[in-house]
Parts: structure tokens; sequence; C-alpha cells
């Protein structure tokens, strides 16, 4: 017969009689130091409430954190069907965001103080539960937390050997054709090891036998299953190399608590050893920001995730153009451009505290060191509804661009935490007239070479050891939960996707200078963007070569073969279009030069002279064809000299243009010509019907377009 209950009865008829459950003590597993930890009844009520603490904040702010991003995402995907139903999402969104501070703040004041690094203040256990599971699943519960500040007076523990600091890894044992394993066989010497004291403590409160049926079921039982499922899913190579079972480590255990909290929170939790050493969170997914997948391998400690920031549909960039007075009212209008979206795809694998930072914190920054190190880390930033909505950032605001980071608090846990050399992934932009973005800078652990790059724009460019690298300033997307900075680089795989996308930068800019480039990264660029088109040859070829080496050998080859120059410009059609103003205008100084040189040997009863004076007029006419809008075409004329560092007196080039083509060509042109970027069509020929048709934002660039109406200054 077992007692479960005492209480003093009496004779009243009807009355009720009070019994006070008899607490029982607990028992767990400490993996970190393989340990018994028995916790008894007088302490039990105390280690309950503690461990009740940190599961909530956790939980509440990994599932606060997991509503605010179902609600961006419901806004940000257009998933309100009308203006009204939007204005209300936005006033959820910004509802859950308060929430989502409020939760964090809860647990930065729970887990304040907590140091990781000797991974002894935060305290992972697994009951020694020996109940079957009715699906047939390992025995044990899930993961407990608690604070060693808060309950160290509260348990006993019993290590399973006699080493004075036993570890985990000494109860491996190699197999071969299998490596290293958790050896069960080994756990259960090591707990006839501490039987007796065991038995000795908890006589106090259970008879002798009830005990010997205990823990012999979790000789039997608990212990083969927490080996097998821990060798399903753990990942070391050998137990001599440092750090091989880091899985229970201070920071892993972190992470492990934030990741599982929203799961046992909500009930869909299995109960299962081996489903959270899976990872099997289906929370999870939804409380990674900017996520698109994420995988938890739990018996690590480790985090993987595939991130797409500030978010799968990216970042819209903005240029602020010339400034322009409204007729009627006189006041000055600033029409902000619209110059397509870029996003920051993500993989990464991240151990402990960075992995729990991310999923708590609510933003991501990106750094890069003085060596090129990029390192990623979670960061508090403060949010709104309004700027989540934008997902915008104005690329040439020097203002917005030199902003400070915004919020800094961090939760204690996570102060200095990030990843280091495992940032990898790609720059990527939406293409024209497409939902699709495609990678045109690399994103590389580490990147060599970013000494010096750095201007005020959104975005840097150097070039350095053969490649041109970028540096893309997030400053101005704190609001969106993004900050810092992040290096990227261009070799021969990605060289004509970032010709494209610079382009079209450039275009949607109304062709003014974006300021993106170094000097010197500008001159190699252009150099030898014009080689390609007069050499026919991929711009891959030229990665690697210096501006001046490249710009002699231009003028070699136009001196010695006038005609091939000019056939080599008549065959270019994408590279043509997608050459920027100071590549037109060198091709158009030299066309001028050509001319010149004919018009000095003058003889038109030579065919051949005839001919190449129709050639320098048919190229130049294809040339001027590839020109998208009239500011444009100014910036050819005043880049028409044969030194790309230099600008050039636009009246030689008009004047030439003008009398080759005549004052009525020319007008024909300038008419044509648009006055306003159409951003996000396709790059076309003026001269072509379906260029005429162009007009407006393409509705693939065009989500809202709140920016089509002007703002006043």
């Amino acid at each position: 017969m077992r007692v479960i209950a005492e209480g003093q009865m009496n004779r009243t008829e009807g009355s009720e009689v009070v019994a006070k459950i008899k607490p029982e003590p607990l028992l767990f597993f400490r993996p970190a130091t393989a340990e018994i930890v028995v916790v008894m009844p007088e302490h039990r009520a105390g280690f309950l409430r503690d461990a009740s603490v940190v599961e909530s904040v956790i939980a509440q702010m990994v599932l606060a954190r997991a509503k605010a991003q179902t609600l961006e995402d419901d806004l940000l995907c257009d998933r309100a069907p009308s203006d009204s139903d939007r204005h209300h999402l936005a006033f959820r969104l910004d509802r859950a965001l308060a929430e989502e501070a409020a939760a964090r703040q809860k647990a930065k004041e729970a887990l304040d103080g907590i140091d990781l690094n000797p991974g002894a203040d935060l305290i992972e256990l697994l009951p020694l539960s020996t109940r079957t599971n009715p699906q047939g699943l390992p025995r044990g519960k899930k993961f407990v937390y608690v604070r060693s500040q808060k309950v160290r007076n509260h348990w006993r523990g019993y290590k399973l050997s006699g080493a004075d600091k036993p570890e985990l890894k000494s109860f491996l044992t190699h197999t071969p054709g299998q490596g290293w394993r958790l050896d069960d066989r080994k756990l259960r010497e090591g707990l006839r090891y501490v039987r007796g004291d065991v038995l000795k403590q908890l006589g106090q409160v259970k008879t002798t036998a009830k005990l010997e049926h205990e823990l012999a079921k979790i000789e039997d039982e608990w212990m083969p299953d927490f080996a097998q499922a821990f060798n399903d899913n753990a990942h070391f190579a050998s137990p001599e190399e440092a750090g091989d079972m880091a899985e229970y480590g201070g920071s892993a255990r972190v992470l492990r608590a934030f990741a599982g909290a929203s799961g046992a929170l909500e009930g869909n939790f299995d109960g299962s050893l081996g489903g959270i050493l899976k990872g099997e969170l289906p929370t999870l997914k939804a409380a990674v920001k900017g996520k698109a997948e994420a995988g938890v391998m739990l018996a690590e400690g480790q985090a993987d995730f595939k991130l797409f920031l500030p978010h799968r549909k990216g970042l819209q960039l903005l240029g602020i153009p010339a400034l322009r007075e409204e007729l009627m009212s006189g006041k000055t209008v600033v029409d902000l451009l619209p110059m397509g979206y870029v996003r920051l795809s993500f993989t990464l694998g991240v151990n402990g505290a960075v992995g729990a930072s991310l999923l708590a914190e609510g933003g991501v920054e990106v750094e890069f060191d003085a060596n090129g190190t990029q390192k990623i880390k979670g960061r508090a930033t403060a949010r709104t509804a309004d700027q989540i909505g934008r997902r915008s950032m104005v690329v040439n605001d020097k203002k917005a661009i030199k902003a400070e980071a915004g919020a800094k608090a961090e939760i204690t846990a996570f102060a200095g935490a990030s990843a280091e050399g495992s940032v990898k992934g790609a720059l990527q932009w939406q293409k024209p007239e497409s939902k699709e973005f495609g990678d045109f800078a690399l994103i590389e652990p580490k990147i060599a070479g970013l000494a010096g790059i750095g201007g005020s724009a959104a975005f840097s460019i150097g070039y350095t050891g053969g490649k041109f690298k970028i540096v893309a300033k997030l400053s101005g997307c704190v609001g969106l939960g993004l900050s810092g900075k992040i290096a990227a680089e261009i070799g021969a795989e990605h060289i004509w996707e970032f010709a494209c996308w610079f382009r079209h930068q450039v275009v949607a800019a109304g062709d003014q200078n974006l300021e993106y480039f170094e000097e010197r990264a500008f001159e190699s660029f252009s150099a030898m963007y014009t080689l390609a088109i007069v050499e026919g040859k991929e711009l891959a070829a030229y990665l690697g070569r210096e501006a001046r080496e490249m710009t002699e050998e231009l003028r070699l080859l136009i001196r010695n073969n006038r005609a091939a120059f000019l056939k080599a410009i008549k065959s270019s059609d994408d590279i043509l279009l997608m050459a920027s103003a100071n590549v037109k205008g060198y091709l158009l100084e030299q066309l001028r030069q050509i001319n010149k040189d004919l018009e000095e040997a003058k003889d038109e009863f030579d065919v051949q002279w005839r001919q190449m004076k129709l050639d320098v007029k048919e190229t130049l006419e294809w040339l001027l064809s590839s020109v998208e809008q009239k500011t444009e075409l100014e910036n050819v004329y005043q880049h028409a000299t044969v030194d790309f560092s230099k600008v050039a007196d636009t009246a030689q080039a008009k004047t030439f243009v003008s009398r080759m083509l005549g004052e009525v060509q020319v007008a024909a042109l300038d008419a044509r010509l648009k006055d306003a970027p159409t951003s996000g069509h396709r790059l076309m020929r003026n001269t072509e019907l379906a260029y005429q048709l162009q007009d407006s934002v393409h509705v693939a660039w065009n989500e809202r377009a709140w920016w089509a109406h002007g703002t006043t200054t």
C-alpha cells in the first residue's frame, strides 16, 4: 500500500478532511557535470518556482517575438486586402512590438548577472522520469533550467565517478565503424557508484524497497534511452579534441533554453528526449527574424539559420534627386526615387548565446573587424510598424547613413557574444520586371582588403586583390531590426550581375553620381568594361588588372584597328545597354578622334574612306540608342574623354554629334529620351517602341508605392 497523503480524521458526519499530499523528492541528471541531482521535498517548492520563472520569461519572450514576426510578415506580404485592414494590422503590429519589448525586459531582469563563460550560472537538468511514453518514444522529459544563484542551497549532487570534475566525455567509448559514442554501460556503472549515497539521503522520505525499484528502472531504462538519443543526434570527432563535448557548455544550454521554450509553453512539445535533441520545435521557425528556414541541432548547441535580411521581400533602396519647386505652391518637393530592392541572404551556423540572441533580441547586427572577419549577433533595437511597412533606406542620405545603431541594451547573458567566421551568403538584388532575386556579390566569413573602403553612401565599392569589394552600411535599417555593416566581394562568377545591378541603380537614380565607387575602383571598372566591349570578351577576363594598364591596351587596340573597334561597338547589345555614361563617353570620344583623323585625310573619291565615315556615323547612332534618359546623355557628353578619371568640355562632343547626325536627328533623339527614370523596367534602346511605352515604375518594383507622393520640406 502506498501512502500519498495524510490528514486528521473526525466523527462529524458530512465533514471534509484536508489531507496534505506528501511531496516527493525530485531526481535529475545534470549532463554538464555528469552527476545525479537530488532535490529534497522541503526544497521542492523553491526549486520549481525558479524553474518556472526561467521557463516563463524565456517562453514569453520567444513567443512575443514570434507573434511580432508573424504580423510583420503579414504586413510586408500584403495580407491586408484594404487600406483600413492595413492600418489595423499596423496597429496590431505596434502593440505586438511593445509586448515583445516588455517581454525582453523581463527576461533581461531575470537573466541579469548570468555569466556564460564559466558555464555554471544557468543550470540544465534532465528529470529522471521512468514512466513509459504511450508513443513508445524515449523516456525523459524536457530540459529544466534553473539559476544557480537562486537554487544553490536547494539540492545536492552526486558525481557518477570518483573524478574531482567529471565530464560527460569520460563516459564515451570508441566503437569501430561508429566512432565515439556515449556508453550506457559506463553510465549505469556510474549510477551504481553513487547508489549508496543516493539511497542514504532519500531513505529519509522513501522506503528502501521503493528506492531500489526506482533506481533500478533509471539504470535499466532511462540511462540506455538517454545514451541512444544522444548518440543518434550528437556529432563529435574524438573526446581528446578541445570542445568536442561542447554540447553541454554554458552557451549551448542557453540556446536550448530559448529554442525549446515556445514549444513547451504551447503544449506542442512531445516530451521526448529525442525530440529535444533533434530540435523538433514547430514554433521555432516563426521566432526567427527574417527566416526562410531554421534547423536547430540542439544536441550540439548549434543553430543553423537561413536568413533573408531585413526580410525575404527585400529592402527598398531610394535615392534623393535634385530638388525641384512646385509651380503652383513654390514649395520645395522631394520625390524619392525608387531604385529597386536588395537583401542579404545568409546561411550561418551559430553556437550557444549567439543563436539565442538571434532568437531573442529582436534585431540583427553585422560587423567586420580590421582583419575582415565578419561577425553577427542579436541586437535589441526599437522598431515601429511604420518603419517596417516602408522597408526602405535612402542610399544617399548621409545623415541617415551615419546614424547611430539605436538601442544598445542587451540581455547580459549575450553581452559580447558574436558569431565570428561563420557568416556566409550573398548580396542579392531584385531583377527588373521580376520578383526574382539574384546574387551580385558573395558574403564570405572573412574578406581581406577592406581597409579604406567606406564612403558616405549606403554602398562603398573598392578594388583590391583582383576583386571588387562592397561594404554595405546598414545604419539606415535600424528601424527594421538590422544594423552595422557587412562586406561582400565580386569575383568572376558575379561580375556581370554586379554590373547589371549597378547600372540599374544609376538609371533609377536619374543617372546621378551615387558615390558608390572609390575613384581607383571606378576607373578600373570602367576600363575593364570598355575592354570587354572592344574585345568582345567577358568582364571576368579582366579582373585583377589595373586601370592604367587596360587604358593603354585600349589605346593601342583602337589605333591599330579602327575598323574592328567600330564593328565591336555595333555588335554590342546588352553589354552596351548596361554601360555607364563614362564608358559611353569614352567610346564617343574615340569616335570623334577617328572622325577627326578621317577629316584630315579627306578623300571623298576613296571608297574605303566613304565606308569608314559611314561606319562612324552608324556606330555613333548605335551608341546613342543605348542612352536611357536626357540626364544620361548629358553625362555622356561630360565624359567624352579618353581619361576615365576626368570630365570633358561638353561643347566639343555635342558639336561632333550634331555634325555627324544633323540637327533634325539630334532633336529627334532629345525628344524621345525620357525626362525621368522608369524604374524596374528592362533597359531598352531608345529607338524601340517598347521603350516609348515604358511609364512610371514597373509593377514588380512598385509595392504600395507610398514614395510616389512627394513630401514637402
